[in-house]
């Protein structure tokens, strides 16, 4: 008799962080031109990302982001992504918004709590820049001075480095933990800190080749009215750098004023009710859709019960028996259109009116206090400093960014500030213009940093690979400029389509290939009755000759199929004298019967398998021979022997799998549908990934013979399983032809950084270690029963594990029906 689990009672509100990211990241389109990257001010590669977390390649993931914003997890908190990068989302066409801000948030702390090793690079330059101001804008210039390799020196006015991140933004909406761990990311040996000084620009200038002046706005402005300087009015920054510090200024029961329209001002609103306050009221003399505050974070004051007046303008603090006791208000309404953008405001005539508070928060902006740089000869407009592209100032080697720029900027924008400007110094000092992508990931560039360590290359064949990723036979390897673009992102080689002689014919039939979805949405697998390429050998060998000369260091491997053994060893031989590294036999698709039953396949015939994998070695001399074999047969490992005693170096292991991919119930012809007919199909993609599992680990543990292995793989998580069971090299294709080449950049990542956080420094370090653990299965042994286990934190009570346990044969959970 089995135990019973109970069902619980309790329905949980959110699920694991982990799986509402992979939800969200499998929804994304993965845009060809994706609208999101235009929306981020930063640039980061928002599809790259999330392609990146789609295949479970996190540090990638975590790495596109930080090497575009060094902020990126507070930004991922802060940021209005609705209004930015989620803004014009494709998706959004078909359902709703991938939630991009989340997205970044996950990767960011998932990187959080799984940190790679810190590297810190010597400076390439001796020229060692100053940095006035630690806020968004000057932290994220000297990240990027340091990753082009300058020492960098901080000077900071406060007893601590973060600005606006640090003292303005409230603990609920952005902790210290987080602002901690993304300053720890930026500083390093070569970034000195200076805190709690008072720099004189002309003395800093003296000392450094460039400075970049980043103090933001922190003259908070005045409301000018009666009342203003009581003890119980307070400026946002002010009050926001109490309650970061822990510091309570409201006290419970105390009746508050938010003035301003801004996020600073919801943020005071906000921190006054989790102080205690009984009641906070937010004024604004413009409407509700004239404010800058995001819309989203006055949805959440409202909700948290702050009272909004919009239309309202202060005229003055009333106090009594030195008490404040209200704030006496004009209504207000909007004019016409300003230079800048915005509609003016006027008072209605008519008696003013008062509501009541004995706090006041004056959160109406802040200006630029330009006594900082009354030494220095600097151009202003509308109290703004005025910079050129390159974020410098009319005083050549000075530098500005952030608040003091553009007025009251976003951290994203900060950012970018840092960023440009860091671009803009290294011009000024070296004459060198660097575009801003220079600054993308690049695992080049932690190859490079580990080459004594980590070397992704394998040898296959005694033919030393790149890295253990190969384009497989397929469409994509059949147009030449295809083949190169695919090399030039960095696949370590690729197995050119099947090629056959001249004499050969090449019945091409179109629609070729069917797709299978699950719930229409994820392919899980394709079918093609597409044998064999439409280019013969002629054209093949000058290929062949043409890559080599080209990329002479990558693997051009050929694949061959033909009828006879003049066919095979005519084909063999010209290969080899075009200089190809690799000739693959195609023994697993329906030709070249010789003699055998129509429709069968070569590599299901072991004497013949043997006897064509001796012609082929024999006319190849001392190129490598591999052989394509099909899953599809009695005994795979009796097929493997013949090959090798045939001669073969290596067999690929495995082709489609023979199947007929479904049917249309209304005309009742399987698909594809070719004038009423079809045909059976090649399957493949990652539907065949299991099937293909058991064949190589039952070549492997049977056989000693090196294997490329095919057949589903789609991320480095399926190399590395392919991998484990004794194969050196992974060829792709149904991956490649529905994400495209680029997955060569997430199989590099995420291969270097599986190694790097395991210890390993060469893929032939895990190469077969799953082998061992594989047995029969009455050697398998067990000491005790298990048990299903029912995780009441993430159970929503529908139920379907009891339907499963109950007509699965078990009847051994119990369910509780919530009344």
């Amino acid at each position: 008799m089995f135990e019973r689990c109970p069902i619980p009672q309790k329905i949980p509100s959110i699920f694991s962080n982990y799986d509402k990211a992979m939800e969200e990241a499998n929804r994304c389109l993965l845009c060809y031109d994706p609208p999101c990257q235009k929306g981020c001010d930063t640039k980061i590669p928002v599809k790259r990302f999330i392609r990146k977390i789609k295949f479970q390649d996190f540090y990638g993931a975590s790495e596109v982001v930080y090497c575009n914003n060094p902020l990126g997890q507070i930004c991922a908190l802060i940021c209005e992504t609705s209004e930015q990068c989620q803004c014009a989302c494709t998706k959004a066409l078909v359902s709703y918004k991938i939630d991009i801000g989340f997205l970044q948030y996950f990767i960011t702390n998932w990187r959080q709590k799984n940190p790679l090793p810190k590297i810190t690079d010597k400076p390439i330059f001796k020229e060692n820049i100053a940095i006035i101001g630690s806020g968004p804008a000057g932290l994220s210039c000297a990240f990027y001075l340091r990753k082009l390799g300058y020492p960098v020196t901080i000077y900071e006015k406060q007893e601590n480095i973060g600005g606006a991140l640090r003292f303005s933004i409230p603990e609920h909406r952005l902790s210290s933990e987080i602002v901690d761990f993304e300053i720890n990311q930026i500083i390093d040996d070569y970034v000195t800190v200076k805190t709690g000084v008072n720099v004189k620009l002309k003395e800093i200038i003296e000392k450094h080749p460039a400075i970049f002046i980043a103090i933001g706005n922190w003259k908070p402005k005045r409301l000018n009215i009666k009342g203003e300087d009581h003890p119980d009015v307070i400026q946002a920054r002010d009050f926001l750098k109490k309650a970061k510090k822990g510091e309570k200024w409201i006290k419970g029961g105390d009746k508050v004023i938010v003035i301003g329209g801004g996020n600073t001002s919801i943020d005071c609103a906000t921190v006054s009710l989790l102080q205690g306050a009984s009641e906070v009221t937010l004024t604004y003399r413009r409407s509700e859709k004239e404010m800058p505050a995001y819309s989203d974070e006055l949805s959440n004051a409202i909700k948290m019960g702050v009272i909004f007046r919009p239309l309202v303008v202060p005229v003055e603090i009333l106090i009594q028996k030195g008490q404040i006791i209200g704030l006496k208000c004009l209504p207000t309404k909007l004019g016409e259109l300003g230079v800048d953008g915005r509609r003016s405001v006027h008072t209605i005539e008519g008696e003013p009116f008062i509501l009541n508070a004995n706090k006041i928060i004056i959160a109406i902006g802040d200006d630029f206090d330009k006594s900082f740089i009354s030494d220095l000869d600097i151009e202003f407009d509308n109290n703004k400093i005025i910079v050129d592209e390159n974020m410098m100032t009319n005083v050549k080697g000075v530098f500005a960014g952030g608040d003091i720029v553009g007025g009251r900027k976003t951290v994203v924008k900060a950012v970018d500030d840092g960023k440009k400007a860091s671009l803009g110094i290294h011009f000024h000092l070296s004459n060198k213009k660097l575009d801003i992508q220079v600054f993308d990931f690049d695992i080049k560039n932690w190859q490079a940093r580990y080459k004594d360590k980590i070397d992704l290359s394998v040898s296959f064949c005694n033919i030393r690979h790149e890295n253990p990723f190969v384009l497989a036979a397929a469409p994509s390897t059949d147009e030449l400029s295809i083949v190169e673009r695919g090399l030039d992102m960095g696949w370590a080689g690729a197995v050119l389509k099947t090629t056959s002689t001249e004499e050969t014919s090449v019945p091409l039939k179109y629609p070729m290939i069917t797709s299978i979805k699950y719930n229409n949405q994820l392919v899980t697998g394709l079918g093609n009755i597409d044998l064999i390429s439409k280019y013969h050998i002629d054209e093949v060998e000058k290929r062949v000759k043409y890559l080599k000369k080209k990329y002479p260091k990558k693997v051009i491997i050929a694949s061959m199929m033909g009828a006879s053994k003049k066919d095979w060893q005519t084909l063999a031989k010209r290969l080899k004298d075009a200089g190809v590294d690799i000739i693959e036999c195609s023994f697993s698709c329906p030709q070249g019967t010789l003699g055998s039953k129509p429709g069968f396949m070569l590599g299901q015939d072991p004497e013949l398998s043997e006897m064509v994998t001796s012609w082929v070695k024999e006319a190849a001399g001392q190129v490598p021979v591999v052989i394509k074999i099909t899953p599809q047969v009695t005994d795979i490992v009796e097929i493997v022997r013949r090959v090798k005693n045939g001669g073969a170096d290596a067999v690929c292991a495995s082709n489609t799998i023979p199947s007929l991919m479904g049917i249309d119930i209304n005309t009742f012809v399987p698909h594809p549908n070719l004038n009423n007919f079809s045909t059976y199909s090649g399957y493949s993609g990652p539907a065949i990934k299991p099937i293909t599992l058991r064949t190589l680990a039952t070549i492997k543990r049977n056989v000693p013979i090196e294997i490329t292995g095919t057949g589903g793989p789609v991320n480095y998580i399926d190399a590395i399983e392919f991998m484990s069971l004794g194969v050196t090299t992974v060829q792709f294709c149904t991956a490649v032809m529905h994400y495209g080449f680029e997955i060569i950049d997430d199989l590099l990542s995420g291969l270097f950084f599986y190694m790097l956080k395991n210890n390993y420094s060469s893929p032939h370090d895990f190469i077969g270690k799953s082998l061992e653990h594989i047995t029969t299965h009455d050697e398998l042994k067990y000491t005790e029963k298990v048990y299903s286990n029912i995780n009441l934190e993430l159970c929503i009570g529908c139920g379907k594990c009891f339907i499963a346990c109950r007509d699965g044969g078990h009847e051994a959970i119990e369910f509780d029906k919530v009344t």
